[in-house]
């Protein structure tokens, strides 16, 4: 009788999708947090959420203005990578 409740109770977790909400600015600490995650959850399906941080905003400027423009480049890169980062896990 435990020994089925027990494996009903596995059954029952292999079945959830675990969600992560992954903050993320760039920096190195981030990057670690990503490549940890993908050792937690080796072979596992897995939900990321990832939050992208940026700095907060100057005094309205076209220097800001600039700045802006070159933090949404920089995180289209950073998108790019991530994605192309989590296509290489899952073939492996």
């Amino acid at each position: 009788m435990f020994s089925q409740t027990q494996a009903y109770e596995k059954q029952e977790i292999n079945k959830v999708t675990p969600h992560v909400l992954l903050c993320y600015d760039g920096s190195p600490s981030s990057y670690r947090a990503l490549a940890y995650l993908k050792q937690v959850f080796y072979q596992t399906e897995l939900n990321i959420t990832v939050l992208k941080l940026i700095e907060h905003p100057e005094k309205l400027s076209s220097q800001w203005e600039i700045s802006l423009i070159k933090k949404f480049e920089r995180e289209d890169e950073i998108e790019k990578k991530l994605v192309k980062f989590f296509l290489m896990q899952k073939k492996s």
